[in-house]
């Protein structure tokens, strides 16, 4: 065994090589550990900033701070991040939040808002990574809101609805019939609603392939009396149905191939 002497008197005192190392070592960690104690209470300091970032158009920094709940007090490296950001999120405007610490005593809060893209049934909205989220109801009557694509549907075909409203809306958009909303009810008829305020009565199957029909014999037999129209309904397999809005309904052949049956 290797080991280092020490003279002791007369005598030869022999030990391990390893001692003066644990010595050394123990030493060393000592040190730490006094310094740690020493420093704590300054590299420690208790928060006193909260920088909050993001555009804001219906958030505001003071709300985002409050529900933040970082309480007079908490120090620097005892903040919870992942629980701040929960709080935050929990906020309906907000789509995304990132938590982090600003040394030496601030915590910074970067917000990015939800972007509405259509309206959801009754009280809800859509946004544009197609979430359904409920704001304030106060906030369903702004400016920004008020004039979105109404939808509907079942939670779980939320993305459905959605897709099939953009695919036909953009087959309709240059026709007298372009949309301002879509619906899915839960015996899966789908009806949808033009700018004019005419209903669509369109089935049960997928109401893209209704476009054609739509944008060709509906939209000439009707080209003159669209104002007269309240509702259109395609679920027939050979023609449609056109209800008028002095409580008349009159019926158009035109043979197809798709189409629900009535």
């Amino acid at each position: 065994m290797n080991a280092e002497s020490i003279a002791i008197g007369e005598y030869e005192l022999r030990i391990p090589w390893i001692v003066p190392r644990l010595l050394a070592g123990l030493t060393a960690l000592l040190a730490v550990a006094v310094a740690t104690v020493q420093i704590a209470p300054y590299a420690n300091r208790p928060v006193t900033r909260i920088r909050i970032d993001g555009h804001f158009g219906h958030l505001n920094a003071t709300r985002i701070a409050a529900v933040a709940n970082i309480q007079p007090g908490t120090r620097f490296f005892d903040l919870d991040l992942a629980a701040i950001r929960t709080h935050v999120e929990a906020l309906p405007w907000v789509a995304h939040a990132r938590i982090s610490r600003e040394w030496p005593d601030a915590v910074a809060i970067n917000v990015i808002e939800r972007q509405p893209a259509a309206r959801w049934d009754e009280r809800s909205l859509l946004d544009s990574e197609g979430r359904v989220y409920t704001p304030p109801a106060a906030d369903l009557a702004g400016a920004d809101t008020i004039s979105l694509p109404q939808l509907a549907g079942p939670e779980a075909r939320v993305d459905e609805v959605r897709q099939s409203y953009a695919q036909l809306s953009a087959a309709l958009a240059d026709g007298p019939l372009a949309l301002s909303g879509l619906a899915l009810d839960a015996r899966g008829e789908w009806t949808a609603q033009a700018r004019t305020g005419v209903s669509l009565r369109l089935g049960k199957d997928d109401p893209v392939t209704q476009a054609p029909l739509l944008n060709g014999a509906v939209a000439r037999s009707l080209a003159s009396r669209m104002d007269s129209v309240a509702y259109i309904d395609l679920r027939y397999t050979n023609g449609f149905a056109v209800g008028w809005r002095d409580g008349s309904t009159t019926a158009t052949d035109v043979p197809r191939t798709k189409g629900a049956r009535k």
